[in-house]
């Protein structure tokens, strides 16, 4: 043998050391530009103390409550909302869960001109500082501070909400319907921290931010490239991708290897691989997962079901659908029974209450065996949410049907049950489950047009269209109640994917305490006090000799939030528990605001009854042991409201 050819071998490694090396190098270098871009896409420098805003409102469509920032997770949050008074008024008010929290003074406004803020909110002035805080301060454009000592709930980055308030909260609305901006133009809605700084300021210091950063990434794509770049001269890898993605591949005409390069077909794990039984597989796969879908969404997901709670409501990512919830009253309701379906927010809900001494079970026990009493009411829901999408879809099958929900002179909500809760209307309306009506559906279509215009809105349609084809939304459903939550929740943080069906209500023995706690709470008792006035003011005008009388539009007013929440074919299968609030919060309140408050229920429940709903008033005589704090019932409270809901429901005579 010539020395020449003792001498290939070697040659033939050092070339594949060679290109070993030049493979680890550049797989070093692109998978260090994809850990660093993934980094700079979250990345958040610290917020300042004080945050500097802008709002700016729009045209003025009635008083209400809409978020700022919002911190926490749902059961431990805080809230600074703007509540619109007028054309030109405004105040803020803040809520820390569980504790309340003060409102501020009137300020005044230019429609059309952006109101600059100087906001230091505990919250996020913690994570600016690493202390904890209690200060809170609001400075108006030039006009007095307000400032407050508040409670508050230590957060993280990533649980900051801008513009909308995704934790349950009831204190305000979903989402603030103004903009919310940085002085200078940036807006500011969304979630985490980053959301607050322009796309320049987290670049600049990102990059002041990663020489050791980038040391790590390095290191790390090191190590991952590695196995790659050993493996690429001991296999065909560019002839197998050429291949695979050529022409010819999809054609099934793929060049096969010589017959007697045996060692390098075995290597070549990409070029063996068989081109049309690879994408049937796919395909077959993708059918499989639909199936399955559809499957998933025949069965009732819930076992042992009392009402909704924290792990299985949308608060922690769990989003049960239309096609499920239906199929758990189909399967758990015999149809010769009258279904009654509880909707409503979390007073209904039975917030306040043990799962075994729910409202409901009284509600059952007094109506008897002729009726089936399903609590759906969920935590932040109007009468058009969440229940009553069910109601829509269920009132063909089970015709004497009842739809049970709490309301109230001041509901407002939009035809699809508002932010938390639409994907499910949206949800059943494209899957077609809904009932026709030809002048609803123009309000639909146009409400759908009029989301369609925002990125969130375009979002959400196009993801209940596209679920309509594939049910992916009834799969992972079933499989995060059955199975394992691929979805991570900051509520959840030692068993973020255990299975949702594996927990399991607990009953709550300082219901007592947090009873006697929001009586001695002076911040909570003065806060709920003015909340009251000003409920019992709303709707209602003042007269020169100082009077108030009610509004000329108020009832014109009640009557279109109401048209616009409940679709007619549900109206006369509608009843709304129209709720007062305790006594205990309003015993400061003269007897002429307390004469108020009943009036304008009484006046809504005439405006009810007038557009085909039944309706009845709860609460207006109840003691404060009733409550256990200023709205929610305990259990005594709860089997007073199911005596009037039961006897109301009895009068009826649906059977």
């Amino acid at each position: 043998m010539s020395p020449s050819e003792r001498s290939t071998p070697a040659r033939s490694l050092g070339g594949k050391l060679q290109r070993s090396i030049r493979a680890w190098l550049a797989f070093t270098a692109a998978l260090t530009v994809v850990l660093a871009l993934v980094d700079l896409q979250r990345a958040s420098p610290p917020l300042p103390r004080v945050v500097e805003l802008e709002l700016l409102m729009p045209e003025f469509t009635g008083r209400r409550r809409e978020p700022i920032v919002t911190t926490g997770v749902p059961g431990r949050g805080d809230f600074l909302f703007v509540s619109y008074l007028s054309a030109d008024t405004l105040s803020f008010g803040y809520d820390s869960w569980g504790s309340g929290g003060p409102e501020s003074p009137p300020y005044k406004f230019k429609p059309g001109r952006p109101l600059r803020l100087r906001i230091m909110l505990p919250a996020l002035a913690a994570l600016a500082t690493g202390q904890r805080e209690q200060q809170l301060e609001v400075a108006v454009d030039g006009q007095p501070s307000w400032a407050a000592k508040v409670s508050m709930h230590a957060c993280q980055p990533e649980n900051v909400q801008w513009a909308i308030n995704q934790n349950g909260g009831t204190s305000c609305a979903g989402e603030l319907d103004s903009v919310l901006r940085r002085p200078g133009g940036h807006e500011v809605r969304g979630t985490g921290t980053q959301r607050y700084h322009t796309t320049k300021e987290r670049v600049e210091w990102w990059i002041s931010q990663t020489r050791f950063r980038l040391a790590w990434f390095v290191g790390l794509a090191a190590i991952l490239a590695l196995p790659l770049a050993v493996a690429v001269p001991w296999g065909r890898w560019r002839r197998g991708l050429r291949e695979l993605f050529s022409p010819q591949a999809y054609a099934g005409n793929v060049p096969s290897s010589h017959p007697t390069d045996h060692a390098d077909q075995a290597a070549s794990w990409l070029h063996r691989l068989p081109t049309r039984p690879f994408l049937l597989g796919v395909v077959l796969g993708f059918a499989v997962c639909v199936a399955g879908g559809l499957a998933a969404s025949r069965q009732a997901p819930f076992r042992s079901f009392v009402r909704f709670f924290q792990p299985i409501q949308p608060q922690t990512h769990f989003y049960p659908t239309a096609r499920q919830l239906v199929a758990y009253i189909e399967r758990t309701v015999p149809r010769d029974k009258i279904l009654v379906l509880v909707g409503g927010a979390s007073y209904f809900r039975g917030t306040g209450q043990n799962p075994g001494e729910l409202w409901t079970h009284e509600l059952q026990r007094r109506l008897g065996p002729t009726y089936a009493v399903v609590n759906f009411a969920i935590d932040q829901a109007d009468p058009s949410s969440f229940a009553a999408v069910v109601a829509q879809i269920v009132q063909i099958k089970y015709p004497r049907m009842i739809y049970v929900c709490s309301g109230g002179a001041m509901s407002e909500s939009t035809l699809d049950g508002g932010d938390v809760y639409r994907y499910l209307y949206w949800d059943a309306y494209y899957k077609g489950l809904l009932p026709v009506d030809p002048e609803w559906d123009k309000l639909v279509r146009w409400e759908a047009r009029r989301q369609f215009r925002t990125p969130a809105g375009e979002e959400l349609h196009l993801g209940q269209r596209l679920d309509a084809l594939t049910y992916a939304a009834d799969l992972w459903t079933w499989v995060g109640y059955n199975l394992c939550f691929t979805v991570w929740s900051d509520s959840y943080p030692v068993h973020p994917f255990r299975a949702r069906g594996r927990y399991v209500e607990q009953d709550d023995p300082n219901i007592a305490h947090a009873q006697q706690q929001a009586r001695k709470d002076t911040a909570l008792n003065k806060l709920m006090e003015e909340r009251a006035l000003d409920f019992s003011r709303a709707g209602y005008v003042a007269t020169p000799e100082g009077k108030w009388i009610v509004g000329p539009d108020t009832i014109s007013s009640v009557t279109r939030r109401y048209e616009q929440m409940l679709p007619p074919s549900l109206r006369s299968r509608c009843l709304v528990v129209l709720l007062h609030g305790n006594p205990y919060f309003m015993r400061n309140l003269s007897a002429e605001d307390r004469g108020r408050l009943s009036e304008i229920s009484a006046l809504t429940r005439g405006v009810l009854e007038k557009i085909g709903c039944q309706a009845v008033q709860a609460g207006q005589d109840f003691s404060p042991d009733d409550f256990v704090d200023a709205g929610h019932f305990t259990a005594s409270g709860g089997n007073k409201i199911a005596a009037i809901v039961a006897e109301k429901i009895l009068d009826l005579d649906l059977r």
